[in-house]
């Protein structure tokens, strides 16, 4: 098997990195690449729940550092990768983890603003990821995906997370044969907080050796 495309001692950029997703990858990232992770998110960093969060992935002397940017606008997000590529000379890898909404309306009660909200949250940010990194010179790209994206797994509880998501692995597949570095989509399971202390950090490194 060919090793998983981590470097150690690579810069990570994690969107969505304080879900839950993005926090076990981020641990992964870590502890067994002295990574530097970076996670782009639209909280203040200075917030009591960001620094909270930061602190359970503080691994020996390092932490995930934090870049504020709202990803589903496109100039927020240009100016945070600005800001990046000044602290640090290269990015070695890109993650899209932005996880679905707490709470959604039942289907047949969610109103169209609702349902945009939570569908441009995934596409709109995943769409606006690769358009900032489609010219810089990294290892990969790789967008987690849910199976609810081929399955429509409690879409009635969630429909603009699995609308959006399922939109997102269309776009990425159909960009991958013409980006210069490789695009990956991970479906994995259904998500959930119960599973951040769970084994799934040694499977979603299996995962890395698909890219």
């Amino acid at each position: 098997m060919s090793p998983p495309a981590l470097k150690h001692g690579g810069v990570y950029l994690l969107l969505g990195g304080s879900g839950v997703v993005g926090q076990i990858i981020t641990r992964l990232l870590i502890e067994k690449y002295q990574a530097k992770v970076v996670w782009i998110a639209s909280s203040p960093v200075n917030s009591a729940l960001v620094q909270e969060k930061i602190a359970q992935c503080r691994f020996s002397d390092l932490a995930p550092d934090y870049v504020q940017a709202d990803a589903s606008n496109l100039s927020s997000l240009e100016n945070a990768i600005t800001l990046i590529k000044e602290r640090y000379t290269h990015i070695n890898g890109a993650i899209f983890a932005v996880s679905s909404p707490a709470t959604e309306t039942p289907i047949v009660n969610v109103s169209n603003a609702e349902f945009r909200h939570c569908f441009d949250k995934k596409t709109l940010s995943g769409i606006h990821f690769y358009t900032v990194l489609k010219s810089e010179k990294i290892d990969f790209l790789c967008y987690f995906s849910s199976i609810q994206a081929f399955s429509f797994v409690s879409a009635s509880n969630s429909l603009g997370y699995a609308a959006g998501i399922s939109l997102l692995d269309h776009f990425a597949n159909s960009i991958s044969s013409t980006s210069h570095f490789p695009i990956r989509v991970i479906n994995c399971e259904y998500w959930s907080a119960s599973f951040i202390d769970s084994d799934l950090k040694e499977k979603i490194h299996e995962y890395f050796y698909t890219i």
